[in-house]
């Protein structure tokens, strides 16, 4: 395979790509979502709380004086009650008389008085605490290793091994997978099937290879998905500076590199799949319907990551997230549920990138043997016979 003409391709199908209407729109309106998901929590949030602080705490009086600081930033009123005991403390967060309480190591927050505000307002206090407890150890030669410290842990009391503000990411995160692998999925398998029905193909296949033209397209378009969630991504680090809004760091950033793999792998699954059954259209009528199986497990994948970020995850669903056909959509879900350790995530995603190796060569023998057929769809004999024409050609 040549490169030269592989980049030429993708230079064309993103430059195309980028200069169309449907790409500025649904830019448009995917960045207005963004920005929506980032102001109207800030707009609509509670603009107080109360905290506890447990008396057992050693220096409880500088704790006081972290927690004002902490409310200023949030631009929260806060009333600090002081609790007995350590179990006063839980029992009020049980019973929702509070909504954080501090810890010696930990900021909880009451399962049932969660919301963007007090996950707000526990996470600046968690960075507040830690930064005061490491500079108190320092001397002051040692000043700039202030920068190394880290905040205290925040956990949610009574839910998830996961925090609200991590299913949010994580219901964020299979939304944008399932629209953007449909989304450029039916781009791929369109710009196919209009090249064939058109003729086109026969022009650009008379200069270079099926699979350079495959391969150039795939990668296009890939980029042009890149470009857009890139703009995103720099529209939501903008609406949250502006806005005061957390910036996602610790388990939340882990959530977005999660969710970036997991659609590079599904992309590169399932974009030459989309094109296999864009080079399978006889009419340009057809593409829905030829699609339409290619389609299926990603619903199914965006259905059981509804299920595991709003109920249980079972034994079914883990495995789901293992199966390259499902696990592009499903992974994210079940890292926000906690279902996922670090290493069930690394095993599912190489099992996915090789997935999409084989994907690649079969959908690579389907699309150069259906690419040039015309009037009628290929038989399935023919097809099955040029997949094992193209594995002799590579052995």
């Amino acid at each position: 395979m040549r490169l030269t003409p592989v980049r030429h391709v993708a230079q064309r199908e993103l430059a195309v790509g980028m200069a169309s209407r449907v790409f500025r729109i649904s830019t448009v309106i995917l960045i207005l979502a963004v920005l929506a998901a980032v102001v109207i929590p800030k707009l609509t949030a509670h603009r107080s709380a109360r905290v506890v602080v447990d008396l057992a705490i050693p220096g409880h009086t500088s704790i006081n004086r972290e927690i004002q600081s902490a409310a200023a930033l949030t631009k929260l009123q806060v009333i600090i009650h002081r609790a007995r005991t350590p179990m006063a403390a839980n029992l009020a967060l049980r019973r929702g008389q509070v909504a954080i309480a501090v810890e010696p190591n930990a900021i909880v927050v009451g399962h049932n008085t969660s919301n963007s505000a007090t996950l707000e307002l526990a996470h600046t206090l968690a960075a507040e605490l830690g930064f005061a407890r490491f500079a108190a150890h320092l001397p002051p030669h040692e000043r700039p290793l202030l920068a190394l410290a880290r905040p205290l842990d925040v956990r949610v009391l009574g839910g998830h091994a996961s925090d609200s503000a991590e299913i949010a990411v994580g219901l964020a995160a299979i939304i944008l997978i399932y629209s953007l692998l449909s989304t450029y999925g039916y781009r791929i398998a369109g710009g196919v099937s209009e090249e064939k029905t058109s003729r086109i193909v026969e022009v650009l296949l008379a200069r270079i290879d099926a699979s350079e033209l495959l391969v150039g397209k795939v990668l296009g378009i890939g980029l042009l998905s890149l470009v857009q969630i890139l703009m995103m991504l720099i529209a939501y680090v903008l609406a949250a500076s502006l806005v005061g809004a957390p910036i996602p760091l610790g388990h939340s950033f882990s959530m977005i590199l999660v969710t970036l793999a997991s659609f590079l792998v599904g992309y590169a699954f399932y974009a030459t799949l989309f094109a296999a059954a864009g080079a399978l259209v006889v009419r340009s009528q057809d593409v829905y319907a030829i699609s339409l199986p290619v389609q299926i497990p990603i619903i199914v994948g965006y259905i059981v990551g509804f299920q595991c970020l709003l109920g249980s995850p079972n034994l079914f669903d883990r495995i789901l997230g293992y199966i390259p056909l499902t696990s592009p959509v499903l992974l994210p879900a079940l890292v926000a549920s906690g279902t996922f350790s670090f290493l069930d995530v690394v095993i599912a995603l190489v099992i996915c990138a090789v997935g999409a190796v084989g994907a690649m060569r079969v959908a690579s023998a389907l699309y150069r043997t259906s690419i040039l057929w015309t009037g009628t769809r290929p038989p399935i004999r023919v097809l099955l016979s040029s997949r094992s024409q193209g594995a002799a050609n590579r052995i």
